[in-house]
Order: structure tokens, then sequence, then C-alpha cells
């Protein structure tokens, strides 16, 4: 399959409602972390780079792409279910977003991945280059619906998962009151104004849906829009400690702390 990569080396800026987690026990994994990587492979080799991103030293590249694999558009369909709204949703409208970041303290990795990408016009970045060139991988799934009544936009997010996987063996994934999912699906309505959820990660791969009184939320409002989904990571690598932060937003900005 041919496929055009742009590039664009601006850096997200994250701002919006802030949620904070009550602490608990901390614990890291092996550095055999699983996930679903079939998945990731194939929302991978169907995206295009979004952003590139140094922070402390961790070099970040993060693709997007609202390709659906097979088992990815299951998910949706069974994402509506169990929704409130449902009468008024038709599950094969549920549509999905994935986030895949790919991060190293390596420079010269992150820049050779970067050239590639940026004069790639067809499939010529191949998945030698997901599986070998980077420490750290993970993805962020947003599954929603949007619809217009009478004119407005709207937007229900019915579930987001992700995974994560190192295959540096100095790095490990660490299970803190840092390691947290927010999922927003709100706007200045009284009954959507406060639609924000959080969620402690103690295991990965993560499915969550969202709560099933959530409604869709307006998102043709000016303010007080935040749609979609936020993960912060904890790293270790020996005595070394960062986040790797990856951000699924459609509509509006979040901030995590």
């Amino acid at each position: 399959m041919k496929r055009i990569l742009a590039i664009a080396t601006s850096l997200i800026i994250l701002c919006g409602n802030t949620i904070y987690a009550q602490d608990y026990v901390e614990k890291e994994t092996s550095t055999s972390v699983n996930y679903d990587s079939k998945i990731a492979d194939e929302l991978f080799l169907n995206s295009k780079v979004e952003n590139v991103q140094n922070a402390d030293g961790i070099y970040q590249v993060t693709f997007v792409t609202d390709y659906m694999p097979e088992k990815v558009k299951r998910i949706a369909k069974a994402s509506a279910n169990s929704l409130q709204s449902n009468s008024i949703i038709n599950s094969d409208e549920v549509k999905a977003k994935s986030i895949i970041t790919l991060a190293t303290t390596d420079q010269e990795k992150a820049k050779k991945l970067v050239q590639l990408t940026r004069s790639s016009v067809d499939d010529s970045v191949k998945k030698s280059q997901w599986d070998d060139t980077y420490g750290v991988k993970g993805y962020l799934t947003v599954y929603y619906v949007e619809n217009d009544y009478s004119g407005i936009t709207t937007c229900l997010v019915t579930q987001v998962d992700g995974g994560a996987t190192i295959s540096d063996t100095n790095i490990q994934i660490v299970y803190n009151s840092k390691n947290k999912l927010i999922v927003g699906c709100n706007d200045g309505h009284p009954n959507t104004y406060n639609q924000y959820k959080e969620y402690k990660i103690t295991s990965i791969p993560f499915y969550k849906s969202t709560p099933s009184s959530w409604e869709p939320a307006d998102v043709d409002q000016d303010v007080l829009k935040a749609v979609g989904a936020t993960w912060n990571i904890p790293l270790r690598r020996a005595n070394t400690n960062w986040n790797l932060e990856i951000s699924n937003t459609l509509y509006g900005s979040m901030i995590i702390t």
C-alpha cells in the first residue's frame, strides 16, 4: 500500500483542566511488557508523522492514523452497545483515531527515522524501523461517534485503548500515581460540562469504556472543549526517571499532571 508521510516540527502544547490522582503502590514492569503488537504494526504502517518532540533528552516521533484494522472495527462497534445514548447511535458509525509514539534517547536514531518519513513516497519505512529503531513504543486509540444535530456538531467518546512495549533492557515502565489516563468529553453545557474521568493504569494493554451516562459534547463551542484522551507513562532507566506522554485529542485540549 502506498503511504504519503507528512511531517510537522511544531510541538503539541497541552492546556485545560487538571485532575489529580491519589498515590498508590509503585511497581515496575519487566522489560517484556506485552500488548497487541499485530494491531500496533498495522496502525504504524498506515500512519503519518504528526510531530517530533525533544523533552528532557527523550526524542519522540508521533504518528497519527484513522485506519481501522478488522479487530479495531469490531471493538469500535461493540463500544457503543453499553452507552445510555445508544438509541441515537448507530454502532457502525463509531470511528477510531490512533496515536503511535516512538521514543528514544538516541538523537541519531530519531533523526534517521524522521529523514526516512520525510522523503518517503511509498511504504519505504518498513516494519524493521518500527521494530528496531526505538526503545519505547506506545499507542493510544480513541473510539468516538460524530453526529450533526440541527447544524450542531457533537462528539461522544465511547472507549479508549492503550498499549506500550520496550525493547531497551535498561528501561522499565513504572506503575505509580503518575501512570494514568485522563479521558474527556466535555463542553460548556450543564449536563456535559464535567464529563472527565481518570483511570489508574495498573497493567498494559488496557481497555477503558467511558461511563454509560456520558452524552455527546457540543464541539462547535469555542471554549471548554476537551474531547479525547491523554496517557502519561512513567519510565525509569537506571537512576533516571521521565514521563512519556501520549495525547490523542479530537477537539480542544487537555492536560495531565
